[in-house]
């Protein structure tokens, strides 16, 4: 998992509801990417809030690791900065290829920020670790522990 990723997901809480998924994004003012993103003004990346969206899908399905397929419609409307609190509304419809459809809206102080629809793929959490609960902060995504436990040894 790289820097980016593990720091949006660290941000990140997700509540799953019939349909879809609530999450919360408390975007601290340390994360890895304002420097370089209009240092003068930081504006959370859009691939940044769509990842969010992809972290908080998989989570609320029970899935590891989503990736992108098809981006159908994206809209970034208001810029997210440094301290705000991104709530994110999405519902998720599945097909019998294992496709989901994310359609996702964000908002700040109840103003819609952006939106998603989306195409995903992924893999379930217990084919990739073994298990059915989410990855420990020791585990990556390729499936060996981190330096934190041992680093290259086969999970």
């Amino acid at each position: 998992m790289n820097a980016v990723r593990e720091q949006i997901q660290s941000m990140l809480t997700t509540e799953r509801r019939d349909g879809g998924f609530h999450a919360r994004l408390l975007l601290d003012s340390n994360f890895i990417l304002f420097p370089d993103h209009f240092r003068a003004q930081p504006i959370f990346p859009g691939i940044c809030m769509l990842q969010a969206v992809l972290i908080a899908a998989g989570k609320a399905r029970g899935l590891f690791d989503l990736h992108l397929s098809q981006l159908k419609n994206s809209k970034l409307l208001q810029p997210v900065r440094p301290g705000d609190e991104v709530l994110i509304d999405g519902d998720i419809t599945g097909d019998a290829r294992g496709e989901l459809t994310i359609k996702a809206r964000l908002f700040v102080a109840d103003q819609k920020r952006a939106e998603f629809s989306l195409i995903a793929r992924g893999a379930p959490i217990s084919d990739v670790l073994g298990e059915s609960s989410f990855p420990s902060p020791g585990i990556s995504v390729s499936g060996t522990r981190s330096a934190q436990t041992g680093a290259g040894e086969p999970v």
